[in-house]
C-alpha cells in the first residue's frame, strides 16, 4: 500500500514541478541554500524518507526568500509549508520564521522541518559572513 501512495505522490510531484517552474531570469541576484534534518523515527514520513530536505532560493539584494521546497509525501503539504517561507525577509531573523512554523505546523515532524530550514538559514548567514556578498550591493 505504501508503495502505491509513494508512486502516486512522486508522479504528482513531478507534474506539479513541471507546471510551476519559477522564473529565475535574474539569476545573478539569487542563490540557493539547503538544509537537511533527520526525522523522528516511528512516523510515516520517517519510514519513507528518513530526512527532511529544505531548499530556499534567496534574492540577494533584498534577502527575501523567493522560492522554497521541502521533501514531503504530498504536494499539498509542500505547497503549504513553502507558503510559510516565500516572501520572508531573512533580515528579520530565523526566530520569527521558526515561530511561524511552530504556529502553523502541527506535525510530529515539525521540529525536523524547522531544523532543516535553520540549517539553510545558517548557510545563508555563513555566505554573508564570508564576505561573498554585501546586502543591497
Amino acid at each position: 500500500m505504501s508503495g502505491l501512495i509513494n508512486d502516486i505522490s512522486v508522479n504528482h510531484n513531478i507534474n506539479l514541478f513541471e507546471n510551476n517552474i519559477a522564473d529565475y531570469s535574474n539569476i545573478s541576484n539569487t542563490a540557493m541554500f539547503t538544509g537537511n534534518a533527520r526525522l523522528p523515527s516511528g512516523n510515516a514520513l520517517y519510514e519513507m524518507l528518513k530526512v527532511i530536505s529544505c531548499v530556499i532560493i534567496v534574492d540577494l539584494k533584498t534577502s527575501t526568500i523567493i522560492d522554497a521546497s521541502f521533501t514531503t509525501l504530498s504536494p499539498t503539504a509542500n505547497n503549504y509549508i513553502r507558503s510559510l517561507v516565500i516572501g520572508f525577509c531573512l533580515n528579520d531573523g530565523f526566530q520569527v520564521l521558526a515561530k511561524r512554523f511552530d504556529r502553523h505546523l502541527h506535525l510530529t515532524s515539525k521540529k525536523s522541518f524547522i531544523k532543516s530550514l535553520e540549517i539553510a538559514y545558517q548557510r545563508y548567514q555563513d555566505y554573508l559572513t564570508e564576505g561573498k556578498m554585501k546586502i543591497g550591493s
